[in-house]
């Protein structure tokens, strides 16, 4: 296998692209399952995101080691769009944002990223990263809390104000899962830390006897297709949001 596609590939390149995929597989098990959940989605549907994208991604995509999937930077925009009009708002704003970013493909608009500093760049994936701790705090400390805040400040301050309410059992497993994919992705960079991450928290929960809510059982069949119908006032409540979105993740990109 010396030529394929009109490039170079050998045996060795194959061998590490199996491996590779093997690894990022294992890891976008439990990553699409969490983000799916932060958007306010039902948790199948980050796993079908992750694998129906992924040879959409390698038949269209120019860099050979761009993995298609769930991406934490959208997490902000969906979850908006779902809370406020529905799993079929969000279907939505994806696909405007997805024509968007087409468009931004044919202009060749992606070089002008180059040209934003990197501290901005760094400081846009940190805040993309605090709003998703902030959203997730109450589920891992525990906390029963029924109505939840709109923004991440207001989400902070309800999460401080409920914190004397912290539950020992969620947080142990939140805490372990957290620290077991540090360590082994600190020191193992190519062992899928979020996957053994989740099977200690998983392994601890059986030994210590925890019983917190499941994920469930996740059906193996394609989700429903979400109707939508598409309205006049789509122009106010849609467009901007998925422009913000296409931007969002051509930046991520």
């Amino acid at each position: 296998m010396k030529r394929l596609f009109n490039w170079q590939y050998s045996w060795q390149a194959f061998g590490g692209d199996i491996c590779g995929g093997a690894v990022a597989a294992l890891i976008a098990l439990p990553y699409g399952l969490a983000l799916a959940n932060a958007m306010g989605l039902p948790p199948v549907m980050g796993l079908f995101t992750s694998f129906l994208s992924a040879p959409i991604t390698a038949l269209l995509g120019r860099n050979p080691v761009l993995i298609g999937g769930t991406a934490s930077a959208t997490v902000p925009f969906i979850a908006a769009a779902v809370k406020s009009q529905g799993i079929g708002g969000a279907a939505k704003i994806s696909i405007v944002a997805a024509i968007f970013m087409m468009a931004f493909s044919v202009l060749r608009w992606g070089r002008y990223v180059a040209l934003v500093p990197l501290p901005v760049v760094t400081g846009f994936s940190c805040g993309i990263g605090a709003m998703m701790i902030i959203g997730q705090l109450n589920t891992i400390f525990g906390l029963n809390i029924t109505s939840s805040a709109g923004n991440p400040v207001s989400q902070l301050m309800q999460f401080v104000e409920n914190l004397g309410q912290t539950r020992s059992a969620p947080l142990m497993l939140g805490f372990a899962a957290i620290a077991s994919t540090a360590i082994f992705a600190r020191f193992y960079p190519r062992s899928p830390g979020p996957l053994i991450g989740a099977g200690v928290a998983l392994l601890l929960s059986n030994l210590l006897n925890l019983h917190e809510k499941e994920v469930g059982v996740l059906s193996l069949s394609i989700p429903p297709l979400v109707g939508f119908s598409w309205a006049a006032t789509d122009i106010y409540t849609v467009i901007p949001s998925a422009l913000g979105l296409a931007v969002v993740a051509t930046v991520n990109i």
